[in-house]
This record gives C-alpha cells, structure tokens and sequence, in this order.
C-alpha cells in the first residue's frame, strides 16, 4: 500500500495543480517514512512549479520527514499553503 501511496505523492507534485497541495500536505505525516519523503519532495516540486517567483527556504518550515514531531512544520506549511491559494 505505501508504494502506490508513494508513487502517488511522485506523480501529483508534478501535476502543478492546486488541488493535489493538500493531499501532499495529508501525506506528510503519513505513517511510512517512504511516504512522507516522497510528499515532503512532491510538495517541494509543486510550490516551485505553482509559485515560480517566488524563493522558497523549505529548511526554514520547521518540518522534517524523519521527525518524530512533525505537527508544527505541518502547520506552518498549511498556514502558508492556505495564505497563498486563498481566493482573493
């Protein structure tokens, strides 16, 4: 089950859509560690192809996939993602 949940998190953080954001921010505190760095990297690849001009530090979001706690760097990252895609 992780594999295909792992290649789903490959596959939609090059889709560049917004929809798939918060399904790889769901993924980031998936049970399996494959899992998580696979959404942790799709992630990273959909805010630089949805947000190109914009500089992102993802060192500075507090998250890590292979922490223990990783509640606040994913809330952090929600509170961006939902600040930058919020309908103005």
């Amino acid at each position: 089950m992780g594999a295909g949940i792992q290649r789903h998190g490959r596959v939609a953080g090059r889709i560049r859509d917004r929809r798939v954001g918060p399904r790889l921010l769901e993924l980031l505190d998936h049970q399996e560690p494959r899992v998580r760095q696979t959404a942790w990297q799709g992630l990273q690849t959909l805010l630089r192809g949805l947000f190109p001009y914009r500089r992102f530090r993802f060192e500075d979001s507090g998250y890590a996939p292979e922490a223990a706690s990783r509640q606040a760097g994913i809330a952090a990252l929600r509170a961006w993602w939902d600040a930058a895609t919020a309908v103005r």
